[in-house]
């Protein structure tokens, strides 16, 4: 078998000639194809005019000719203005002044001086927010920025400032019945005077808020005072009890939904006693209390709620209240009770108590929305007073003011969490 000789196929070819000539041509291809998308690219893209510069001609002096300016074309001339002096001279009106033409009777201006081109185009008329202000005369409806002079009647406070007086259903008079209860007041006749009392105010031919029942609720509160003041046992509206072992003034207060401070003013133990001796006798006025507040009538009224007989209304009081609406209608608890508090002024300053400036008088009853008892409303609260003026009057920030005594009075007697009512 013959062997043919194959080793050329292995060698290296020799160069193909025109290589160098091939890659100039890709080059050149590369070349004239950059070019033409560069051509594209720059005639496709937007042409933007070249800025010209702007020749600034130079104002011509105010001599009342015309410009020489050409205009630009298709644009028309304005008109040339009238200047106006700054100050009438001889001849010359204040209704030229303002651009308005003198009235028949009034010197007719110069003929040099520029006249005022008549106006045919009528103006409409000015509405309230394009009238002019006279500072000399602001309107009514703007209100002054600066605060109220305390104790005083501001702007928007009711002219006539008062409790509003029920007129009664009818004609009545009941000045025998206010007779004997004052009789037996005077006499210390506390419990003959309680029950007159209680017949006086539940007479229906009383209407309430009236001034006649205003009158018979003044001697129900002398006559429940006095009689709790000097510890009269009432069937049904008191309860004798007797200290036990373990027993002291807060846990007998708790028990009986009352205060240490009623039940020590009830029995005449001095406030600063604490011992509570055993089988020591003490006459209570159990709760649960309720107070309920009306703002039109400026009446604070105290009920005892105590189940073993009908609600009663124990006590009435003046109130004063908020001004412009402040005082918000709601339901509340008693959160707190301070004696002797500080005042926390809305712009931040404590006042502390004894100074003249503290509005909040010897007492004060921190309220809470009657939903979180437990988070009372920063400086609401029922709370005395040192100018006793402004009770019966909406002058307050919003609190409920009393009388010293008569928050006094009421500090005594509820407990924390009495339920207070704040209407209309």
């Amino acid at each position: 078998m013959d062997w043919n000789n194959y080793e050329f196929d292995n060698e290296p070819l020799p160069p193909e000639g025109g290589v160098w000539g091939k890659r100039l041509r890709l080059l050149l291809i590369f070349l004239v194809i950059a070019g033409v998308t560069a051509g594209l690219i720059y005639w496709l893209r937007p042409q933007e005019s070249a800025p010209q510069e702007e020749t600034v001609q130079p104002a011509p002096a105010e001599t009342g000719e015309e410009s020489d300016l050409p205009q630009e074309e298709g644009i028309p001339a304005p008109e040339r203005e009238t200047p106006l002096p700054l100050t009438p001279g001889p001849g010359t009106s204040l209704e030229i002044l303002d651009g308005r033409a003198p009235e028949e009777g009034e010197p007719a201006p110069p003929a040099d001086d520029p006249q005022p081109v008549p106006q045919t185009k009528e103006e409409p008329a000015n509405t309230p927010e394009d009238t002019p202000l006279n500072p000399a005369t602001p309107p009514a409806n703007l209100v002054p920025t600066v605060e109220p002079e305390k104790g005083k009647p501001w702007i928007g406070d009711p002219v006539q400032d008062g409790p509003v007086v029920v007129p009664n259903a009818a004609p009545v008079d009941k000045s025998a019945e206010i007779a004997a209860v004052r009789e037996a007041l005077s006499a210390g006749n506390y419990s003959e005077a309680l029950n007159r009392a209680q017949q006086l105010i539940a007479d229906p031919a009383l209407t309430e808020n009236s001034a006649a029942w205003r009158e018979a609720a003044a001697l129900l509160t002398r006559a429940n005072l006095a009689a709790w003041e000097n510890g009269v046992e009432r069937k049904d509206y008191t309860v004798t009890y007797r200290a036990r072992p373990g027993d002291s003034f807060s846990r007998v207060a708790s028990r009986s939904k009352t205060t240490i401070e009623a039940i020590k003013r009830g029995n005449r133990i001095r406030p600063e006693e604490n011992t509570l001796f055993l089988n020591q006798k003490l006459v209570l006025y159990p709760g649960p209390w309720r107070i309920r507040v009306e703002k039109a009538a400026r009446l604070l009224k105290l009920y005892n709620c105590n189940p073993a007989h009908p609600e009663q209304l124990f006590a009435v009081f003046d109130v004063g209240i908020g001004r412009l609406g402040k005082t918000p209608t709601a339901n509340f608890v008693i959160s707190g009770r301070l004696k002797h508090p500080a005042w926390y002024t809305p712009n931040g300053g404590i006042i502390p108590y004894g100074d003249p400036e503290n509005m909040l008088g010897d007492y004060f009853l921190k309220l809470a929305p009657a939903s979180t008892p437990g988070k009372p409303l920063l400086g609401y609260g029922i709370h005395g007073t040192p100018d006793e003026s402004s009770v019966t009057k909406s002058l307050s920030n919003g609190c409920i003011r009393m009388r010293n005594a008569d928050v006094e009075l009421l500090y005594i007697l509820v407990p924390g969490r009495t339920p207070v009512e704040i209407t209309e």
